[in-house]
């Protein structure tokens, strides 16, 4: 992997862009998203297993995280433990 420029004028070694699979979860929050937990120190795994929560969230409220509501965030938790049947700990 080579060095790269950045837009402040330093060079960067970090790892690919991170792509989002939903077309609700715009890109450039997916990204920003991932840096956040890369910046707080979220292990690679941690961060996919986040990320893809919050696609699974974005595509069943078919809104970006960005625009949910409290209301929207209670019936996909309601879903993944009645349907899903999630544990309690899992949520």
């Amino acid at each position: 992997m080579g060095k790269s420029t950045t837009p402040c004028g330093s060079k960067s070694t970090s790892k690919p862009t991170a792509k989002s699979t939903s077309q609700f979860f715009p890109q450039n929050l997916y990204q920003r998203m991932s840096d956040d937990l890369h910046l707080t120190g979220k292990a690679e795994r941690t961060r996919k297993g986040y990320l893809r929560a919050v696609t699974q969230l974005s595509n069943y409220c078919r809104q970006s995280p960005d625009q949910l509501t409290e209301d929207l965030l209670r019936r996909f938790f309601l879903h993944l433990k009645n349907e899903r049947h999630f544990a309690y700990g899992s949520l």
